[in-house]
């Protein structure tokens, strides 16, 4: 679908570049070879590391939400008035594994997995951070599904997974949520040119999940957190909510 509405973009507005789509969890040096040679590539990556890319050209992709919230007309409303600062009634949540990568003992041996040292925050109140299926309508705290709680929530913890991206990623933007990203290096979706999200997302170093994490969260005022959330929600409305709206910031990306 991203290439079928890319193709019919790129080929009424007359642009000379190449978009290739990685969707891999390892990008492969050969990705940009064999590509419309005669043309300049722009390769769109799930899982790239910044120094892998040509960062002149390339771009990240936005990972799809495996479940994404539908926010409520109120609930929106309640974002662009600053009143969701008051009405969420949790502070941060995480809900899945502990997993910091593929190699646990390589990541153990440089800070170890960010998404593992938030659990002994867990409070079962307003913060919640604790195992459980992903996949899975279970239910949390007062009998709230995952999604009930991803948009009752302020922060959304959305470290990587096994590779750099995180589904949660998407699904807690969504949501209204602002996520707290634990991912070094990784590539952002779109060009930085286009979509700036340090005005959004809480970016950390992955070794500084916790303690570190929890302390930036707690010292974040009603004026910056309204802020972000609502640099997120615009954000997701233009190019992440549906396939047409992340063809579009690919696009305009390259327009830059």
């Amino acid at each position: 679908q991203h290439k079928a509405l890319l193709g019919k973009q790129f080929f009424a507005s007359g642009h000379a570049t190449a978009v290739v789509f990685d969707c891999s969890g390892a990008p492969s040096p050969n990705t940009r070879k064999g590509r419309a040679s005669h043309l300049p590539v722009s390769v769109a990556y799930y899982s790239a590391i910044i120094a892998n890319v040509d960062e002149a050209r390339d771009q990240g992709l936005p990972p799809p939400a495996v479940k994404p919230v539908h926010l409520t007309d109120g609930e929106v409303h309640d974002i662009e008035t600053c009143a969701a600062e008051e009405k969420r009634r949790f502070h941060a949540v995480y809900t899945g594994n502990t997993r910091a990568g593929m190699n646990e003992a390589f990541h153990e041996l440089h800070g170890g997995s960010a998404r593992k040292k938030y659990f002994p925050f867990n409070d079962n109140n307003r913060t919640i951070f604790r195992l459980a299926f992903e996949n899975s309508d279970f239910p949390l705290g007062n009998n709230l599904t995952y999604e009930d709680i991803l948009r009752s929530t302020s922060f959304g913890i959305a470290p990587r997974g096994d590779n750099k991206f995180s589904y949660r990623f998407s699904e807690v933007l969504s949501a209204g949520t602002i996520p707290v990203v634990h991912a070094d290096d990784w590539v952002w979706p779109f060009r930085p040119e286009l979509v700036r999200w340090g005005d959004c997302a809480v970016i950390l170093p992955e070794r500084n999940g916790g303690a570190v994490g929890m302390n930036v969260l707690a010292d974040m005022g009603r004026e910056e957190r309204c802020r972000r959330r609502q640099a997120c929600r615009d954000i997701y409305r233009k190019y992440m909510a549906d396939a047409a709206g992340t063809v579009a910031g690919l696009v305009e990306g390259l327009e830059w």
